[in-house]
């Protein structure tokens, strides 16, 4: 019975582990990914459009994209909850009795759950990185423009000189300009791939400067003195809840073994007292 439910359960953590969210690289076998195009694209026709779209979008906010992007995470999801339903069955079949009914479906209820916790994990890693990073941006385009390199040509240096997943945004957002896209459009699109509130008010104000014709190198300080105040603002409100987010671990965990450590001698001394 051990050994059935510990290769059930190794089978599930292989499963997932394959099954994840993440677009595959370019040297992944055509193999490999065959068959789970083939169950994405079968079950992803059938979905509704707003249940594609709603993948599509997470997958964008991850920073996946791709023509078979969205098949092939249906279909590892899909795999996935294959995996965990077969996992759960064989626990059922193999010990129906004495396992309980919750443990028994576990594998089928991680197999659904992880790959989502996974593409959110991704994508709040992807916006914390470009959040931390847009102020560094900021400044060294505005040092850039002052020094008197152009926009495009500062925007390219800067993305060089800082690898992350805003550079990448930024370096597509150049090629598709150099790929005869107004800069406009392109920005627009640029902030619907990043979901956040800083990158949006900093593209909205950087279209209505190039529309007005007003001079970049302020408007980069100024937001990104404007992005600092409020990311320290941010720091210091998660600062003041800590303390309430640490009562219940302490009343819960230290405080009864502080309990056990400072008035265990003495109950002890008063019972052999009383016992006396």
């Amino acid at each position: 019975m051990i050994e059935v439910v510990g290769s059930a359960v190794l089978g599930v953590v292989v499963a997932v582990t394959y099954l994840r969210w993440s677009h595959p690289s370019a040297g992944t076998a055509v193999i490999a990914l065959r068959p789970t195009l083939v169950v994405g694209r079968a079950i992803g026709h059938r979905l509704p459009p707003g249940s594609r779209q709603s993948v599509a979008s997470t997958l964008k906010a991850a920073g996946i994209e791709g023509s078979d992007c969205v098949d092939l995470a249906i279909g590892r999801r899909a795999l996935a909850a294959g995996a965990g339903l077969w996992v759960s069955v064989v626990v059922m079949v193999v010990d129906p009795v004495e396992l309980p009914r919750s443990l028994a479906i576990a594998p089928l209820v991680g197999s659904l759950v992880v790959p989502m916790l996974l593409a959110r994990r991704r994508v709040e890693r992807r916006r914390r990185s470009m959040a931390t990073d847009l102020p560094r941006h900021l400044d060294l385009l505005a040092l850039s423009v002052e020094a008197g390199l152009g926009f495009d040509q500062a925007l390219a240096r800067v993305s060089g000189a800082l690898p992350g997943p805003l550079s990448a945004e930024f370096s597509r957002m150049q090629g598709e300009v150099a790929a005869g896209v107004p800069r406009s459009t392109a920005l627009r699109a640029m902030s619907l791939r990043c979901p956040l509130p800083e990158i949006r008010t900093f593209i909205a104000a950087l279209v209505q400067s190039e529309s007005f014709g007003v001079p970049i190198g302020p408007l980069l300080r100024t937001h990104a003195a404007d992005i600092r105040i409020r990311q320290r603002q941010a720091a210091q409100l998660r600062a003041q809840k800590a303390p309430v987010k640490m009562l219940v671990p302490m009343i819960l965990c230290v405080f009864p073994a502080l309990l056990v450590v400072v008035a265990g001698p003495a109950l002890l001394t008063i019972r052999q007292t009383l016992l006396a």
